[in-house]
């Protein structure tokens, strides 16, 4: 359970994201961020741990923004899909699932390992405090300090939601 949220905005993407890692009888703070710089991608993930950690440590080819939708869903998934089968982690279940938001060249992408599907937003959040965080994006939409917005978002999250637990991180690319 967790709170990932990001949007876009004047060229850049924001990534935050709460540390929570629980199950249905324990809930405590990792000790490392579920949002990371890797390349020129920013990554962040709710869902397992396991499919998350794969997603900042997989090897990505070279990136094409000709058609950016395309290269993310063919080759960025494409690489995720071959991590996961190295290792032998069947990331279309349920239970191995997760919810990817991919900051890159100014763009971000949220994609589901179940369906592999490959969607744009200007702002999203994704994990079980996400109403909170999309409230709080939404009521924040006029004001003009994204980094500010989206920890107002992950902390509405943490505050409302009992499966969300700080400390909070942000990262900007």
């Amino acid at each position: 359970m967790t709170i990932l949220a990001g949007l876009t905005h004047g060229g850049k993407v924001y990534l935050g994201a709460d540390r929570a890692m629980s199950d249905s009888n324990f809930i405590s703070p990792l000790a490392k961020p579920k949002i990371r710089k890797v390349g020129p991608y920013l990554i962040g993930y709710s869902g397992s741990l396991g499919t998350g950690q794969l997603t900042t440590f997989a090897t990505y080819p070279d990136i094409n923004t000709h058609n950016l939708e395309s290269w993310m869903r063919m080759q960025f998934c494409g690489a995720l899909q071959r991590a996961a089968d190295e290792f032998k982690i069947d990331i279309n279940t349920d239970d191995n699932g997760a919810d990817i938001l991919v900051g890159v060249a100014g763009r971000l992408f949220e994609i589901s390992t179940i369906d592999w599907s490959v969607g744009e937003y200007n702002m999203i959040a994704t994990g079980s405090g996400f109403p909170f965080a999309m409230g709080s994006l939404h009521a924040t939409r006029f004001t003009d300090d994204p980094q500010w917005r989206i920890r107002e978002a992950v902390g509405a999250a943490i505050k409302y939601s009992p499966s969300c637990v700080g400390p909070v991180d942000v990262l900007v690319a």
